[in-house]
């Protein structure tokens, strides 16, 4: 049993396809419910939150409460009890069990200890398939392998741009869970759910399955998943996570990426056999941070989401295999110091940005364009981006050691964007696969999004 204090919330899940019926209720000395009563009706796939209070002033060994519900499954009747109690340890304890008719189910299947949070929310489920029939579980998704995602975007206020974000079911009817990519679900012009493109521009549909443990992974950059979290937060303002950035998917928002790359990096989750082959989301802005900063990111940061969605989706609640997710990450925070040391100092700048304009050319222009005219294009291309990169390496240095003001940054590094998408304009539209448009503006990196980097300049060293 776990132990908790006073008052909070217990979300009741009913991931089944049948309805949970009120039968009966009793209390002594706990408020259990809200007005004293839980729900009457939980409906199939629906999830219903109740208040649970213990009066502290009266509380005695024999304080306790319980709820019942009726399911009927196929022609069995099961019933749920939802019950509290304070024990002789002096602890609260909250659990369900399950009944069969009269008869209890077996232990293993039949009751979940609920846990606690105070002023918080804490939940079990009820989920059936064909296979293991009804069954209890106190997570919030006892299979972490299923799931599904929507993504959506919205106009930026004063800005030209989009921000975007996603969205993920766990399972049936658990809550929704937000993927804000240093940004939020809401905005002018809204698109959602929006379609999922393929690298290439071939339009998708607006919801793909997904592993819920590799996107929360992929937007934390942590092994400890916190299964009842359900918003992935807007990021370094509240100087946690990993470099005090937040839920930032391991990228440095403006430096190696900005939310374009945050979401198309949780996006792996829709495809963890194949994660660089994944689904994207893709805005009209799209192309100008991709030219820029990549699909997901810079090269090396796909060779870290390869290893930690293999990590993840292996899970299967082994120690060993926890352990190896936790490895993965540690190793993965390592080599992303040591590559933000690099981009700093243009370490291996020159031929990463060769081999990433070499293989965007192979993505944006069609077969039939003169091999003579795309390599006239790509080494003029190649030409700018190195100098562009050259001169971010400076305005990197100065933002994430403070010298720079956060508007001075963005409004340089935009501009950077706009003049290399530019360059990409210049191959005739006749032989591109997707359609490019030269623009005077574009808002790629928001300064009010540039998180503080003290945690950052504490581990480089600088």
């Amino acid at each position: 049993m776990t132990i908790f204090t006073e008052g909070g919330k217990l979300a009741i899940c009913n991931n089944t396809p049948f309805d949970m019926i009120f039968v009966e209720q009793r209390a002594y000395q706990i408020d259990w419910g809200y007005y004293g009563k839980f729900p009457n009706l939980i409906k199939a796939n629906n999830t219903e939150t109740t208040h649970i209070e213990w009066n502290k002033r009266c509380v005695q060994k024999d304080s306790r409460a319980s709820t019942r519900y009726k399911l009927v499954v196929n022609g069995t009747t099961y019933y749920l009890g939802i019950r509290g109690d304070y024990d002789e340890y002096n602890r609260y304890n909250l659990w369900a069990d399950l009944h069969k008719g009269m008869g209890t189910l077996p232990s293993n299947i039949a009751k979940c200890d609920i846990g606690w949070q105070h002023n918080g929310v804490v939940q079990f489920n009820l989920f059936y398939d064909d296979e293991t029939g009804i069954f209890l579980t106190s997570k919030p998704n006892p299979n972490p392998h299923r799931g599904t995602m929507r993504i959506g975007y919205y106009d930026l206020d004063k800005f030209a741009g989009e921000h975007t974000y996603a969205i993920m079911d766990q399972l049936h009817g658990s809550y929704p869970v937000e993927f804000h990519c240093y940004g939020g679900v809401n905005g002018k012009n809204k698109k959602y759910p929006a379609n999922f493109y393929s690298q290439s521009k071939n339009r998708l549909e607006k919801e793909l399955p997904c592993n819920p443990a590799v996107a929360r992974v992929l937007a934390s950059w942590s092994h400890e998943i916190d299964w009842a979290k359900t918003k992935y937060n807007e990021g370094g303002k509240k100087l946690k996570g990993t470099f005090g950035l937040g839920d930032s998917s391991g990228l440095v928002y403006g430096v190696t990426g900005v939310c374009h790359q945050m979401c198309n990096t949780i996006l792996c989750a829709t495809n963890p056999d194949k994660p660089l082959m994944a689904a994207v989301n893709w805005p009209n802005s799209f192309p100008i941070s991709r030219f820029f900063f990549g699909i997901r990111g810079p090269t090396t940061h796909d060779k870290e989401i390869m290893c930690l969605v293999r990590a993840a989706d292996s899970l299967d609640g082994t120690p060993d295999r926890d352990f190896l997710l936790e490895q993965e990450v540690r190793k993965s925070k390592k080599l992303i110091l040591e590559e933000i040391k690099n981009q700093l100092n243009g370490i291996n700048m020159v031929d990463q940005r060769e081999t990433f304009v070499r293989e965007t050319m192979e993505m944006v222009c069609s077969p039939d364009i003169d091999p003579a005219m795309k390599e006239s294009i790509t080494r003029h291309i190649i030409e700018v981006d190195i100098k562009l990169h050259k001169e971010k390496e400076t305005l990197d240095r100065d933002i994430i050691q403070n010298k720079i003001s956060k508007a001075e940054y963005a409004s340089a590094v935009n501009q950077e964007a706009v003049e290399l998408n530019n360059c990409y304009c210049e191959i005739p539209s006749k032989h591109l696969k997707v359609e490019l448009t030269e623009v005077t503006q574009a808002d790629v990196v928001i300064p009010d999004l540039i998180p503080e980097f003290a945690v950052l300049r504490r581990d480089l060293g600088i």
